[in-house]
């Protein structure tokens, strides 16, 4: 996820349906509408880096702002609560790590 896009819980409007508020606009610049989309997330777990893709929410057709409705921030939570265990892994992909020019030598 970029640094510009943030994940926001969303209720659930009318009850167990799925479906964004009569005016889904975008709490973050006020102008967008948020639009159904397939979004794909990276979590810590563990001392590892896990990406989830394909995560149903809510994306802001202005500024990107992406939103998950309620239960499927519930359904992220006890995947990341059970370290992922019952997940089906689909893929394996290397991360490359930098450090930052000088960054370990500002600490001392």
């Amino acid at each position: 996820m970029a640094s510009s896009e943030r994940s926001h819980a969303f209720p659930l409007a009318g009850g167990a349906e799925s479906r964004p508020p009569e005016d889904p606009r975008c709490d973050a610049c006020n102008s967008g509408l948020l639009r159904r989309r397939r979004v794909d997330m990276a979590f810590w777990s563990g001392g590892r880096l896990v990406l989830v893709r394909d995560i149903p929410s809510l994306v802001c057709d202005a500024c990107g702002e992406q939103y998950t409705e309620d239960e499927v921030a519930m359904q992220l939570d006890m995947m990341r609560g059970a370290d992922f265990r019952h997940a089906q892994m689909i893929d394996r992909q290397e991360v490359p790590v930098y450090t930052f020019p000088g960054g370990r030598d500002d600490l001392r």
